[in-house]
């Protein structure tokens, strides 16, 4: 130090610099100065300072993820970003989001973009099996420069993800369990609940093209079903206007009978620590989440380890090993366009209050099968007269007699080393497994339904996606001045197995197996490898 100096300068990185007269004894608190900081956006050659980038990226921080109640990671992107589309194809619970961040890039080929998790191309398949607990960040790669190691792969741009690491010097267990409720976002618009004003406003629209008395003796064949007890079908409203006070058949409610509150409920417990040498992150993850349409819900277990070892001052090697088991199922409207009747949540506004969601005799009692089951009423005929557009349909029923599972394992391995040849010189080495398993099943229920008349049918649809990719790269950062120069050379392996099985049967045994070993008759199989 000069003999002459009055005054000290004190800075650090994210705080505000100070000046203090030089005493024997000086106390110095910087204050944190946000604006001095520089976020750190993930790339495709590593890393880079936002102030000195000249790409187009988004970073989304792990904090904002965790503050998100989403099962996907595609859903957590969504009004995180500007300019990225978030898509919801459906309200299933654990459905991935659609990703568009560069608009549709073609008519024919997928518009999805890649992921990259920890250095390493994902499958799209496979980013449900991700835990949202697990993320330190996530970058949107929206440019061609920024994307460039991947070539046409990232033609519709790259989502960076990174998962979170070790801490030195510390441990830090982290349990967080959360629980919730799901429902309709938006309320039911106001439709027609009541039976005696149904049938009052159907009798109306025919009075007015004919008579009172007329009008009575068509009711019967317009609306198809009489709900009153004791009451002659030309008798439900009078000449006059003036609809039946007898007794009801049934007080059925489709949207309660289908559709209810889903609960949710989320646990992670992790593990963080290590030393100067080793850290490592450990994590256990659980989800359930109901859907509001019943008999409907997504359940995922998932691990993680990562390990980072720094082997000497020019040598460290990082490990990642994650493994994901998740069960969705889905509703027959999952399967089924909006358009179509046995969409459920079209089905419970468009259906009218007078047709039973269960089978009830003239009386109105319920009817109940051989073993005590509640039998349902299809309105073909069976039960009651034929409703219609909505005959031999009934979503009630085959929310909870149907299966529309898909059944995934997912396992990924990353390893990594990282090699500091010379200052500013570094090469790197990364290598990435991936496996998933996929077994899908829909059947259809011999009772009740469109495969009612073959006595029931599955379809099942088994496929194995495996993938391994090596990549080097050799990356050389200087900085002169208020100058940087960043240099990247860098080579990819990449290959992908894709294992395909479809098989159809029909014809069951028994109720309630949807299993082929229960079904008699052979319609079709297929089966295929892409690579």
């Amino acid at each position: 130090m000069i003999s002459s100096a009055k005054t000290l300068v004190v800075s650090f990185i994210g705080m505000a610099s100070q000046e203090v007269s030089i005493k024997q004894n000086v106390s110095i608190i910087l204050k944190s100065d946000t604006e001095m900081l520089d976020d750190v956006v993930v790339v495709a050659y590593g890393t880079a300072k936002k102030s000195s980038f000249t790409g187009s990226a988004t970073a989304v921080s792990g904090e904002k993820i965790a503050k998100m109640q989403v099962s996907s990671v595609s859903k957590a992107l969504e009004g995180a970003a500007a300019g990225v589309q978030v898509i919801n194809t459906s309200g299933q619970p654990g459905e991935n989001a659609k990703i568009r961040i560069r608009g549709i890039g073609s008519f024919s080929a997928s518009s999805a973009p890649l992921y990259v998790v920890d250095g390493m191309p994902y499958d799209e398949e496979s980013v449900n099996a991700l835990n949202p607990a697990d993320i330190e960040s996530m970058s949107i790669l929206k440019d061609a420069a920024s994307a460039a190691l991947y070539g046409s792969r990232a033609a519709n741009g790259v989502v960076m993800i990174t998962t979170k690491k070790g801490m030195v010097d510390k441990s830090k267990v982290t349990l967080d369990a959360r629980w919730g409720v799901n429902t309709r976002g938006v309320p039911e618009y106001d439709i027609m609940k009541d039976q005696r004003e149904y049938v009052l406003t159907a009798w109306n629209t025919l009075k007015n093209q004919s008579t009172g008395a007329e009008a009575s003796e068509e009711l019967i064949g317009s609306i198809g079903y009489n709900p009153f007890i004791g009451v002659a079908n030309n008798a439900m409203v009078s000449a006059d206007g003036v609809v039946s006070s007898a007794a009801l058949r049934h007080n059925d409610d489709w949207a309660d009978a289908a559709l209810h509150n889903g609960m949710r409920q989320e646990y992670n417990l992790s593990l963080q620590g290590g030393n100067a040498k080793t850290t490592h992150f450990l994590s256990l993850g659980y989800l359930k989440d109901e859907g509001i349409l019943r008999h409907t819900d997504f359940e995922r277990i998932s691990a993680r380890a990562n390990i980072n070892h720094t082997v000497n001052k020019f040598i460290d090697i990082n490990g990642n090993l994650a493994y994901a088991r998740a069960e969705k199922n889905a509703g027959q409207s999952q399967n089924a366009s909006l358009s179509n009747y046995s969409n459920a949540f079209m089905f419970t506004q468009q259906i009218a209050p007078i047709y039973p969601v269960y089978a009830y005799d003239e009386n109105g009692n319920r009817i109940y099968d051989e073993e005590g089951n509640t039998v349902y009423d299809f309105g073909d005929g069976t039960y009651s007269t034929r409703m219609g557009g909505f005959s031999n349909q009934n979503v009630a029923a085959n929310s909870g007699l149907d299966v529309h599972q898909t059944l995934n394992d997912n396992f990924n391995g990353r390893g990594t080393i990282n090699i500091n040849i010379i200052d500013g010189l570094k090469a790197t080495a990364n290598i990435g497994y991936d496996l998933m398993n996929q077994i899908r099943t829909d059947h259809m229920n011999q009772l009740y339904g469109d495969a009612a008349n073959v006595n029931g049918r599955t379809y099942k649809y088994n496929q194995r996606i495996e993938s391994f990719t090596a990549n080097q790269l050799l990356t050389y950062s200087k900085a002169f001045g208020h100058h940087n120069i960043d240099i990247m050379a860098g080579h990819e392996s990449y290959s992908y197995t894709l294992k395909y099985q479809y098989t159809h049967k029909y014809n069951f045994y028994t109720i309630g197996n949807p299993e082929f070993n229960n079904a008699i008759t052979m319609s079709d199989m297929n089966s295929y490898t892409q690579e």
